[in-house]
């Protein structure tokens, strides 16, 4: 009774998984050194989990703030148009920009009031409940909070 054992393709198979082991560790290192942060030495600088929570605070806020600031731009798009646009499509924006203004960050509270402010008040005025100064002073005062 004979028994043969070839250990060739276990051989084979063994650095063809070392190689793509040795692979994905530079690729992973690649990636690691292309996101890691820069300290002030410029060094990399450890993510701690409170500069995770500060750089995802930090998103959170200029994406509202730009959602704000393009709400205020709809609001003045419509106050600059020559004819007062219909009622109904002014209270379709005005109820998404309401809508856009109901949450978020705590430091916007401020500009999303002025916003829903000048919102309830282009709404106002595209039924002639305001005069049209009043609408661009109240849009005005929301933008005035948006601004850097």
């Amino acid at each position: 009774m004979e028994i043969e054992l070839s250990l060739g393709r276990a051989n084979y198979l063994r650095e063809i998984s070392l190689a793509l082991f040795l692979l994905s560790l530079m690729g992973m290192g690649w990636l690691g050194r292309s996101v890691t942060q820069a300290g002030s030495d410029g060094n990399a600088q450890i993510l701690t989990w409170s500069n995770y929570q500060l750089g995802k605070a930090e998103n959170a806020y200029l994406e509202e703030r730009k959602i704000l600031r393009e709400d205020a731009d709809t609001l003045m798009k419509m106050l600059g148009q020559e004819n007062i646009p219909g009622p109904v499509a002014v209270q379709v924006a005005a109820n998404r920009i309401i809508d856009h203004s109901n949450s978020g960050v705590t430091e916007l509270s401020a500009a999303r009031k002025a916003l829903t402010n000048a919102a309830v008040t282009v709404r106002d005025w595209s039924v002639g409940l305001v005069d049209k100064n009043t609408a661009i002073q109240s849009v005005q005062a929301a933008v005035s909070l948006l601004e850097e």
